[in-house]
């Protein structure tokens, strides 16, 4: 059985992480900038809107699976019966909410007038809401094997970027993107399911002890949804009250913002099973040591990026949009922030509360700050559109960090959020994008200067942190150390 327990899985489980989170990074990069360029703001808007709109329904569809499912495998893994017979509810409650979902897509397809005037699209995106019926990426989560994970959606990436590469050529493809879109995270939940199903047994019956799972899952779920209000329902709102053209070029920046966000929380996918494991065997010690480098980690990873996307928002933009979406640059400066608010939020909701059964306080502050952000998107759109979304979405998570950091006083940390580390990451940070914002300013070339900026920022913060003895810093230098040793005198 997999027990996945050795602290060597466990560090390469953190790279494989890594490698998958820049996979995610990369090739949207390169597709965005390849599709924006082609269509525009306007048509790149019409895309975005159809599939956040979708996005909702399939949210709906997977009911907190992802966090969930990956928690339970994790608590189960080390018994193979246990693990077949929770496997076998969560998939068959999962196939459930897939054809409700599903259903209720349908009911709204029928009485929309914007659904039904943009039929063709909104029924290709449509389509994934069916295939999140055979999505397990939480199974592979739970048993923490991300190598597989990795690969798996590094070849339908690969695909993807040659069949967009292939055949969209004008405007008029946009079809075609989305049905390329769809098809290719159809073939990997696909190709996850069948390797799944290689490594358990699904019971006869599966659909008999499904009650177990409810009201946690229902629980988890009200989060999850009411969390998607930061990824969708922005695009959506904004949609409805200021057009696709506003759509688009929110997309346009935050695109970028939400790459950083993605590369910040891969390692919220790799350790909360670790995690939850800890806390249900009791190892406390272990599960603090954990935490504080998690965070350590996650503040000498936000405040930099975030930092280098305030400083270069006008070349970044350039250079992944093209021209047509220079009113996107405000919007980029005032989103920049997000990057540090959600690994924080992630940290406190989906590291502390959730594998500590807190279900219930991490529904009380994502509801309250989904709360917020709809007030608020309702309140501004009308008068400042893309930026009003943007600035919506800066209360909304300043909200809900505040509300998790109170809940999560009483799970035993033994430690606080704001002390002279998180200064020391501030205070280098802000040095380094200064440094960022300087040399940018000096080269035409918008790639150029931000590969020679951002070097430049980063080896003045790195030698910072060495210099004032951060104790991560010198962790990462005594591993990568080792392992270089270890590659040069090959293998004992």
């Amino acid at each position: 059985m997999v027990s996945g327990q050795n602290k060597k899985s466990f560090k390469l489980n953190i790279v494989y992480s890594a490698l998958y989170t820049m996979l995610n990074i990369g090739f949207p990069v390169l597709t965005f900038a390849y599709i924006a360029r082609i269509m525009g703001p306007d048509l790149l808007g019409r895309l975005n809107f159809t599939s956040s709109y979708t996005a909702i329904f399939l949210l709906a569809a997977s009911l907190a699976m992802p966090m969930y499912g990956a928690r339970e495998i994790a608590l189960a893994r080390d018994n193979r019966e246990i693990l077949n017979s929770t496997f076998s509810e969560l998939f068959t409650l999962n196939a459930i909410t897939t054809v409700l979902s599903a259903g209720v897509f349908g009911l709204f397809f029928l009485f929309s007038d914007r659904m039904r005037g943009d039929w063709v699209l909104f029924l290709i995106f449509g389509m994934s809401i069916l295939f999140n019926g055979v999505a397990v990426d939480w199974f592979f989560q739970g048993l923490e094997d991300y190598r597989f994970i990795l690969w798996r959606n590094l070849f339908f990436k690969i695909l993807s970027l040659a069949l967009i590469f292939a055949l969209v050529r004008s405007r008029e493809d946009f079809l075609v993107v989305a049905a390329i879109s769809v098809f290719a995270n159809a073939g990997n939940n696909v190709v996850g399911f069948l390797a799944a199903v290689k490594r358990v047994k699904i019971g006869l019956r599966p659909w008999r002890h499904i009650k177990r799972h409810l009201a946690s899952m229902g629980i988890a779920s009200g989060s999850t949804m009411a969390a998607s209000t930061y990824v969708y329902l922005d695009s959506v709102l904004l949609g409805y009250f200021a057009g696709n053209t506003s759509v688009g070029l929110f997309t346009s920046a935050t695109r970028p913002i939400k790459l950083s966000i993605a590369l910040v929380q891969s390692l919220t996918s790799a350790i909360m099973p670790r995690f939850s494991w800890y806390r249900g065997q009791g190892r406390l010690e272990e599960y603090r040591a954990m935490a504080r480098k998690s965070l350590s980690l996650i503040y000498m990873l936000s405040f930099p990026i975030a930092g280098y996307l305030l400083a270069l928002s006008a070349p970044i933009i350039r250079m992944l949009s093209g021209p047509g979406f220079e009113a996107a640059v405000p919007t980029m400066v005032i989103s920049a922030p997000l990057v540090l608010l959600m690994g924080f939020t992630n940290f406190l909701g989906l590291q502390i509360i959730f594998p500590d059964k807190g279900e219930k306080k991490l529904l009380l502050a994502t509801s309250l700050s989904a709360a917020v952000c709809i007030a608020l998107n309702v309140l501004l759109i009308p008068r400042f559109a893309h930026n009003g979304t943007a600035a919506a979405l800066i209360a909304a998570e300043c909200c809900s960090a505040l509300i998790l950091a109170f809940l999560a006083r009483k799970h035993g940390l033994g430690f606080g959020f704001f002390d002279l580390v998180f200064l020391r990451y501030l205070a280098l940070s802000a040095a380094a994008s200064g440094i960022v914002y300087l040399v940018s300013l000096y080269i035409a070339s918008d790639f150029v200067a931000i590969l020679l900026s951002c070097t430049a920022g980063s080896v003045f913060y790195c030698l910072g942190l060495l210099l004032t003895r951060d104790p991560m810093a010198w962790e990462i230098v005594g591993l990568a150390g080792k392992r270089a040793r270890a590659l040069k005198n090959g293998p004992s």
